[in-house]
């Protein structure tokens, strides 16, 4: 076969794989939208205004995002020397059993990571959403002698870790 035949083969197939994703999330976006209505009053002004068309209900008439839980509170990091020490908000990418709960530490120069502490437990129900069962740290504090840090998680769980050993205790 010819290169030009060959060129013009994959071209045609590069547009078909195109035509095909394309397609594809068009269906995946129209699967989220409202239902169809065939009643001849409403339009799609009516149904992009503020007025709710006859036989919906206010709540029918605007797609409503769906929200699984509220995102995770904004934590700073808390550095002490020459370490920095943050939340991990997906452990499981790190090779860890769950997504939260673990605290890193970095190289405040470098930024290399020193080490990963899991700081407590999250249970996963079976057929439950798992974004919702995440359970974040809701304040982070360096205590003043510079050793510890003391965590509080979404459940109000308070924990202190010993930097130097380690060592989790929860209060």
């Amino acid at each position: 076969m010819s290169s030009v035949i060959r060129s013009r083969f994959s071209c045609k197939l590069i547009s078909a794989v195109v035509t095909m994703i394309l397609a594809y999330s068009i269906v995946l976006f129209c699967t989220g939208c409202t239902e169809i209505h065939t009643n001849k009053e409403t339009s799609m002004s009516n149904i992009n205004s503020k007025s709710t068309p006859p036989g919906m209900e206010p709540s029918d008439s605007i797609p409503q995002p769906n929200v699984s839980r509220k995102a995770p509170p904004d934590i700073s990091p808390v550095t002490s020397g020459d370490t920095r020490y943050e939340q991990v908000i997906n452990a499981e990418l790190l090779g860890k059993d769950q997504r939260t709960g673990f605290l890193a530490a970095y190289d405040k120069q470098t930024d290399e990571r020193l080490w990963i502490l899991k700081i407590y437990d999250t249970q996963q129900i079976e057929n439950l959403e798992s974004d919702v069962q995440d359970v974040f740290f809701k304040s982070m504090i360096l205590l003043p002698d510079g050793n510890n840090i003391s965590i509080t998680n979404e459940r109000n769980e308070t924990y202190l870790v010993e930097l130097k050993t380690k060592k989790v205790t929860k209060k």
